[in-house]
């Protein structure tokens, strides 16, 4: 179960399972591999995950023809078509994820389903067209596809003058070259960039409750309240409920936003795990 408290973490039990998002070149693989290096050196079970399985998944290698352009001009500016090839090579995976889950391992994962929000609502304009698609991911992966809900994202903002660098900084076999689709258009990693921080602004405040009754959220504005479609009835442990203001029901995890720049100087890799494993109590 996680707790939100004074902008702290506090993971206790079994079954956590910890997400990496950030737009391309934030970083996300090299803190996920520390943070899977801090867990074992702490003696904790853990499993590392990385999404898309470009070479494991069948689906996972249909998400690579795409980032290659293969499928051309509509299929890449469509933002159905592609999450599809996403959500379904996480759904190749769900059941070891699962697994893993079941067995008392903590599961870090480098990407997961917020990154087809971050990457298909970048294409995406319209306020109304955004949620209609947010929520329908959130229908497909979590309810039909029933893949594993991840229980916090840690989501890593990069400044897009650095992402841009530090995106494709390397040949990859997937794409054959240093850059795809995504990593090559700036204005898409800036779009990606805005979508990312309204999902960290929107769920901010709230976390996943393993129990069957929901309690309610509080306030409005910056300091709460429900996003659309929550539940919101107030039942549970009411001496829990006075300790922590902001509990909810989500379709994912929430996020907690970790800065990679502040007055101008980049973090270091380090200096951004340090922050990261601040807010992680396992």
């Amino acid at each position: 179960m996680l707790y939100w408290k004074n902008i702290k973490i506090i993971m206790t039990g079994k079954n956590k399972f910890i997400v990496i998002e950030g737009i391309d070149g934030s970083g996300k693989s090299l803190q996920a591999r520390f943070l899977v290096q801090k867990l074992r050196e702490e003696k904790i079970k853990t499993r590392f995950i990385k999404f898309p399985q470009y070479e494991k998944n069948y689906w996972g290698g249909m998400a690579a023809k795409y980032l290659r352009g293969e499928f051309g001009k509509s299929v890449s500016s469509d933002a159905y078509l592609p999450s599809m090839f996403y959500a379904l090579d996480r759904w190749e995976s769900a059941k070891k994820i699962s697994s893993w889950l079941k067995n008392g391992y903590i599961v870090v994962c480098d990407r997961y389903a917020d990154s087809n929000k971050i990457h298909q609502l970048a294409k995406l304009n319209e306020k109304q067209e955004k949620l209609k698609i947010e929520k329908w991911l959130d229908l497909l992966e979590y309810d039909i596809l029933k893949i594993p809900r991840p229980d916090i994202v840690v989501y890593l903002d990069m400044p897009i003058k650095f992402a841009f660098k530090f995106s494709g900084g390397r040949n990859r076999k997937y794409i054959g070259r240093k850059k795809d689709i995504h990593e090559a258009d700036i204005e898409h990693l800036r779009n990606a960039r805005k979508v990312g921080l309204d999902l960290c602004k929107k769920y901010k405040h709230f976390i996943p409750l393993r129990q069957k009754t929901p309690w309610s959220c509080h306030g409005d504005g910056d300091e709460g309240g429900c996003p659309e479609g929550m539940k919101t009835t107030a039942t549970g442990d009411e001496e829990r409920k006075k300790l922590f203001r902001y509990p909810a029901v989500l379709p994912q995890g929430g996020f907690i936003k970790i800065n990679s720049v502040e007055n101008g100087r980049l973090f270091t890799p380090e200096e951004i795990h340090k922050k990261i494993w601040s807010f992680l109590k396992i």
